[in-house]
């Protein structure tokens, strides 16, 4: 996995040594780094460290104690969210492959491109810039490990009861259920591959891919942002059952912990605001059993 020096200094501050000498520090410490090309470094990390270093805030930690360094107080702030107001609904079916379902509503004036340093840290990354709000929901995957993904919500059917209310589904696919993905492929799904869909049909391959019927484009005015968390085996058994992998099935098919639907919401939510102008006008967080806290004594005279 793909990790930018520039986006981790941006965590850690000034004082972070140059990526070859953290390249060795790792090596020794932590994880293996495979290599490290134009300030890049490509680490292996094992399985079980996903859910908490997949990302650039977790490899930071790493850095960190390593270092003796501090991370910089983190722009993850928590955003204040409306009431709940109906504009969107999500209406979870498979709760067992989908523990926790978080969508926000966003009116946007103006799309248009992401920021130069944003759109660096991307390429560095290894994805190609699309447009603004593509690309704040690819950049927070990076830095705090959620994959998110964006809908646009004029594309998406309307309740026939109340017309001003759109609903998200997630439910598996029906036998020889029909998706086009975003890069254009035509899929032919089965009913073990969840979905999310609209009252009509899928809107994209849950944890995997985005379908090109609800793609955000420049003339996007209102999207609904989607963090959620997926059933690890799920998502490893369809990612390979349909050929396809994506930075958020790599994430999803290893374990992610469903608290990082939060952060990651905020993060974006704020970017949003911050570089669009973005207007929040609805939120909806379906997590009905919430993941348990559990404290692990540990003697450092012991060891």
């Amino acid at each position: 996995m793909k990790f930018s020096h520039i986006l981790l200094k941006k965590l850690l501050g000034p004082k972070i040594p140059k990526a070859v000498k953290i390249a060795d520090a790792l090596n020794a410490h932590a994880f293996e780094v495979e290599s490290v090309r134009d300030d890049v470094l490509d680490i292996n990390l094992p399985p079980n460290r996903y859910s908490d270093a997949a990302s650039h805030v977790g490899i930071a930690r790493e850095i960190a104690a390593i270092f003796d360094l501090r991370l910089k107080k983190s722009e993850a702030k928590m955003v204040a969210k409306p009431p709940h107001r109906g504009l969107i609904k999500v209406e979870v079916r498979e709760a067992k492959l989908c523990p926790r379902y978080s969508a926000a509503y966003l009116s946007i004036s103006k799309i248009g491109t992401s920021p130069k340093w944003m759109q660096e840290i991307l390429i560095s990354c290894g994805m190609k810039p699309i447009n603004a709000v593509v690309d704040i929901m690819n950049y927070t995957m990076l830095e705090a490990g959620e994959p998110l993904h964006a809908f646009d919500a004029a594309k998406l059917a309307k309740n026939k009861s109340q017309s001003a209310s759109r609903t998200i589904i997630v439910r598996l696919a029906k036998k020889g259920e029909k998706i086009k993905t975003l890069d254009d492929q035509n899929i032919t799904l089965d009913s073990s591959v969840l979905v999310i869909a609209d009252k009509e049909h899928p809107l994209a391959i849950a944890g995997i891919k985005g379908g090109a019927s609800s793609g955000v484009t420049e003339k996007t005015k209102e999207i609904i942002v989607e963090a959620a968390n997926f059933d690890s085996a799920s998502i490893f058994k369809s990612s390979r059952r349909l050929k396809i992998t994506t930075d958020a099935s790599t994430r999803f098919a290893h374990g992610i912990s469903p608290e990082l639907v939060g952060s990651g919401m905020d993060r974006a939510i704020g970017l949003l605001k911050d570089l669009l102008g973005a207007d929040m006008l609805d939120f909806i967080d379906v997590y009905p059993k919430k993941q348990g806290k559990e404290l692990i004594g540990f003697s450092v005279k012991k060891f």
